[in-house]
């Protein structure tokens, strides 16, 4: 008798615990890539905000600020507090990049490598190169 109930509910328990051991943290807090080379704002940042958040409709001239068109963006995030270079990981455009809610872009598609370039050029300096 023991036994038929234990067989009864051993599939039920085999696929829960398959269910929770497959989950992994890196599933829950995305993955994070450490840029350790020189970073170019004209050669490596620009060509991500250029692809991916100085679209139509968003941040270039007329959109919503900053205005990251290629010829505006350095100024602007500078110039306007998007980055801090003393914490890098609490600027306000590091932390949109990676937010859950809300990210920019809002499609969320920055690939880790460019969340990584982003962060590693505010920690550098954010200079304007």
């Amino acid at each position: 008798m023991i036994m038929r109930t234990l067989l009864k509910y051993l599939p039920a328990t085999l696929f829960a615990a398959l269910l929770f051991s497959s989950c992994e943290k890196a599933y829950l807090t995305p993955k994070k890539v450490e840029i350790t080379t020189p970073v170019s704002f004209t050669n490596d940042i620009v060509p991500i905000l250029s692809e991916d958040c100085a679209t139509a409709n968003c941040h270039v001239g007329g959109g919503p600020p900053p205005n990251l068109s290629a010829e505006k963006a350095y100024d602007n995030l500078t110039g306007l507090g998007y980055v801090d270079t003393s914490n890098a990981e609490g600027s306000l455009l590091y932390k949109r990049i990676i937010a859950t809610a809300n990210p920019m872009p809002p499609s969320g598609k920055l690939t880790p490598e460019e969340k990584g370039y982003i962060l590693a050029w505010i920690k550098q300096g954010a200079q304007n190169n």
